[in-house]
């Protein structure tokens, strides 16, 4: 299961639209990581501002 998982991965963090661009509640930008049926299979560390 988990190379399934890595593979996964693999596949979607090549496609610039499975990235949704986001800021998190305290106004930090951030980024989740989907699959092609939506799921969240990422999310990134909270980015600086600057």
């Amino acid at each position: 299961m988990a190379e399934d998982d890595i593979e996964s991965l693999k596949k979607n963090s090549a496609l610039d639209e499975r990235y949704e661009c986001k800021d998190s509640s305290n106004g930090k930008p951030m980024f989740n990581l989907k699959a092609s049926n939506g799921q969240v299979i990422g999310t990134s560390e909270l980015c600086s501002n600057d």
